[in-house]
């Protein structure tokens, strides 16, 4: 299964649209608030809500910054917190990468951010170990309105890989101030040996040739 995901109006109030690319179908609509809160709605299906709670707390012996909170019809489901993996100290200064985790339900995802070039932009999910989704961003943005491709191979990870998206563009890459009608190039590039084997191209070509 492949999916795309479109801006169709940015500024404070940015909406997307999410769409299999099979089909043409378009599968759910979203709007925010100012990424302060972002609605997902799929069509007579699920709706979920991302609340932005920046709070520190503590998990599992971690401390980890919760972001957003994750609703399914104004029900907490879930949430998404900041982590790290240190590979070493030196000093007291912590050397290693960051990422992300998802608690949806009764799971726990990992998300880690990956650039490895002119567009090659990743977003890799994980579940036990194991990619579950990739989500490529285009290092081409026109008319402030972000794109992102995902792909997946088992659709019981479709709502969560899109939330992991709309998540990032909102941390990330919102356009609130920007008002030009133009293209920009946004190259993302990471340098960790470790992070960077998360993305798994094969999984990739997997999706893209069964999806031909």
């Amino acid at each position: 299964m492949i999916l795309n995901i479109k801006q169709t109006q940015f500024g404070a109030e940015p909406e997307f649209e999410i769409e299999d690319t099979a089909t043409g179908e378009t599968l759910a609509k979203c709007t925010s608030l100012n990424h302060i809160s972002t609605e997902i709605v799929f069509a007579g299906q699920n709706a979920y809500t991302l609340s932005f709670e920046p709070v520190l707390q503590e998990r599992e012996g971690e401390k980890n910054e919760l972001m957003y909170s994750i609703l399914e019809h104004n029900r907490p489901v879930g949430g998404l917190y900041t982590a790290e993996v240190c590979q070493k100290r030196i000093l007291f200064v912590s050397v290693g990468y960051d990422y992300y985790k998802i608690q949806f339900y009764d799971r726990e995802y990992q998300l880690y951010e990956i650039g490895l070039g002119t567009d090659q932009h990743y977003l890799c999910l994980y579940q036990d170990g194991q990619t579950a989704a990739i989500v490529h961003k285009p290092t081409e943005v026109k008319s402030h309105l972000d794109t992102y491709t995902v792909y997946l191979e088992n659709a019981q990870y479709r709502d969560i890989a899109c939330i992991a998206a709309l998540f990032i563009d909102g941390l990330e890459y919102s356009s609130n101030d920007e008002i030009a009608d133009s293209a920009i190039k946004e190259e993302y590039l990471s340098f960790n040996k470790e992070l960077n084997s998360k993305f798994d191209a094969a999984f990739l070509e997997r999706v893209r040739t069964n999806n031909m």
